[in-house]
């Protein structure tokens, strides 16, 4: 049994470390925000997002448009809680288990009115 739990973590850090250096490749690339591609998902991943998600954050103002400018813009969140919007920007996998190794987020906090307040990536 110690065999085999060594054997899955060795297996889980060489996976995460291969998908790091694979991310740091992938932010080397950078393609200007398109409403259009931010929201082509394939297989339960967004294939634009990661690469446009700096220019977003950069050049393109969320603070103080209201949620249904948000949602014109970047679509349905994959998830809400209240006054918080969160949509994925990339996820990484092993294999194809339901959790998650890593997961970067776009998280927009709307203010009572319903305006964007502030936005933030969690990873």
């Amino acid at each position: 049994m110690r065999i085999l739990l060594l054997f899955i973590s060795l297996v889980c850090l060489f996976y995460s470390c291969q998908n790091s250096s694979n991310n740091s490749n992938s932010n080397l690339k950078f393609e200007k925000f398109d409403s259009i591609k931010w929201k082509i998902e394939e297989n339960d991943n967004y294939l634009y997002r990661d690469l446009m998600i700096k220019d977003l954050i950069e050049n393109i103002r969320l603070k103080g448009l209201t949620k249904t400018e948000i949602l014109n813009t970047l679509g349905e969140p994959d998830r809400s809680d209240g006054s918080y919007l969160f949509y994925t920007v990339h996820k990484t996998q092993l294999w194809k288990l339901p959790v998650p190794l890593h997961t970067k987020t776009l998280v927009i906090k709307l203010t009572s009115e319903g305006t964007v307040e502030w936005r933030k990536i969690h990873e």
